[in-house]
């Protein structure tokens, strides 16, 4: 039965490689000093590129007798452009941030003011930059912001993106989002039966100039430096603190709006599949009769 399942999931991602022939793109609107923030998408994204563990690796579902096989040495591309692209072949993962974590790392300064804010930094560049490929640069933030809503939570959108906001974790229960098991391991062809390691073995893909400079370690211990800060800041209770927090947010508006969107939308996922565990509790070892078990979680394991 375990061979059955692992088999039925491998069909389940590659039918989903399948769709997505122009491979995967982890936006990157500002490039420059961004590196840090998209890694967890880019992580995923290299995760879902791999080839699914397989008894039979080469095999097609029955109702697709025509796929192609995934094959680790010719893995899905992956791009980080900084636009958004509306592409049918296209799956785009999308990092979200606050327009306060914005701000620091496209200024690449530990602390901003009001009179920065006002006076030096541009108003909605996360979102204006995303996209200025299908809007252009003379439009203002309303359409833009509708733009990524219909990206985020149209029937389309949901089913060709995911949109994570910078200051919290990736969601543990991406295996449902995605309806198979997120594989950590590759298979080196699409005939052999021996995983092996997936993308720290494969060779550096070469290096597209569309996506952005490349990062020096400085520049990334940094970056990293100035994200924690900015997840420090948004908890803060400080008077100073609160000021500055609206300032930049009524900046703002329209990236401020879509970050708030992003991240209710994650939460609105989450509330789906709690309720949907509730339902499958009626089932003899349904996901979520585990609850209130002293067992763990397993792959539905909540955050606190």
């Amino acid at each position: 039965m375990q061979s059955l399942n692992k088999l039925m999931i491998s069909h389940l991602h590659q039918t989903w490689q399948n769709i997505f022939t122009k491979g995967i793109s982890v936006v990157k609107p500002e490039p420059e000093h961004m590196s840090y923030l998209v890694e967890p998408a880019l992580r995923l994204a290299e995760y879902l590129s791999q080839c699914p563990e397989s008894a039979m690796p080469a095999s097609c579902p029955p109702n697709r007798p025509k796929c192609k096989p995934c094959v680790a040495s010719s893995p899905m591309k992956i791009s980080t452009p900084a636009f958004y692209r509306n592409t049918s072949g296209l799956y785009t993962i999308g990092t979200v941030p606050h327009p306060y974590t914005m701000s620091t790392l496209t200024s690449f300064r530990e602390n901003i003011d009001v009179p920065w804010i006002r006076r030096e930094s541009p108003r909605d560049p996360w979102l204006s930059r995303l996209t200025q490929e299908l809007l252009g640069t003379g439009v203002s933030g309303t359409p833009r912001i509708i733009k990524f809503k219909e990206a985020v939570a149209s029937p389309h959108g949901t089913s060709h993106s995911l949109w994570l906001t910078a200051e919290k974790e990736v969601p543990s229960d991406l295996d449902w989002y995605f309806g198979f098991t997120i594989p950590r391991n590759a298979t080196d062809t699409g005939k052999s039966e021996t995983p092996v390691p997936g993308p720290e073995r494969r060779p550096k893909p070469v290096h597209d100039s569309q996506d952005g400079p490349i990062p020096t370690e400085d520049d990334k211990k940094k970056e990293e430096s100035l994200l924690e800060k900015a997840k420090m800041f948004g908890g803060s209770k400080n008077p100073g603190d609160l000021k500055i927090r609206g300032a930049v947010e009524a900046w703002n508006l329209a990236d401020t709006e879509a970050w708030r969107f992003a991240r209710a939308y994650l939460a609105r996922s989450r509330v789906e599949r709690l309720k949907w565990e509730e339902e499958e509790k009626k089932y003899a070892g349904g996901a979520g009769a585990e609850r209130g078990r002293e067992s763990g979680w397993g792959r539905w394991f909540d955050d606190k």
